[in-house]
């Protein structure tokens, strides 16, 4: 519909593949680094509706060519963290790593295949092409919102809350009184006793 020839249109998608190659390895590295996959998670959403979203601002070669490049960094960004993020979960840890994994890969696919469907859906519905990736982008990033509530900002809060209530003030610290080691009685089993606090 824009009028791109086929040979540009292999080079608009072969940048994807670029940005899979030559970005992949070192934000690869940067999220092995990371102590939380979780950041990275929601910004692989964020890039992954974008992409869809970009189309509602902007038009023509050059907008498809930034959805490509937006699709190629969340991808790495999410091939990279989903799986550690996963496995650092509880119910993962009880599952076991293999069949965690092997849960995940099948929900992967799932979606992968419920993708264009879902598109192909929406589209038939009688939605133009734009329109229906714009749906596709809203959906996006209201599921990236609740994942970021979800992860980032209600644990934080739950645990800031367990601290305040559950934990109980310290009690002041009380002189413990010197003991001699010649002094036997301090020793119970091989093990020395403290008067004032227990230790």
């Amino acid at each position: 519909e824009l009028g791109v020839t086929q040979a540009n249109i292999g080079r608009i998608l072969m940048v994807y593949g670029l940005c899979i190659i030559y970005l992949a390895p070192p934000i690869n590295q940067w999220v092995d680094r990371a102590e939380r996959k979780a950041p990275f998670v929601a910004l692989s959403g964020i890039l992954g509706s974008l992409s869809l979203l970009v189309f509602t601002f902007w038009g023509g070669v050059w907008a498809v060519l930034t959805a490509v490049v937006l699709i190629g960094l969340s991808n790495c960004l999410g091939a990279a963290s989903t799986v550690m993020f996963a496995l650092e979960q509880d119910s993962a840890r009880s599952l076991g790593e293999d069949t965690a994994v092997s849960a995940y890969r099948s929900m992967e696919r799932i979606g992968q295949v419920m993708g264009p469907v879902v598109f192909a859906l929406l589209v038939g519905t009688g939605l133009e092409l734009g329109t229906g990736l714009q749906t596709l982008g809203i959906v996006y990033a209201l599921t990236t919102l609740l994942f970021v509530l979800g992860t980032l900002v209600w644990p934080r809060k739950a645990s800031a809350k367990v601290v305040q209530e559950g934990v109980p003030a310290a009690k002041p610290v009380q002189r413990i009184r010197p003991m001699e080691p010649e002094d036997a009685s301090d020793f119970v089993d091989g093990v020395r006793v403290c008067y004032g606090e227990t230790y």
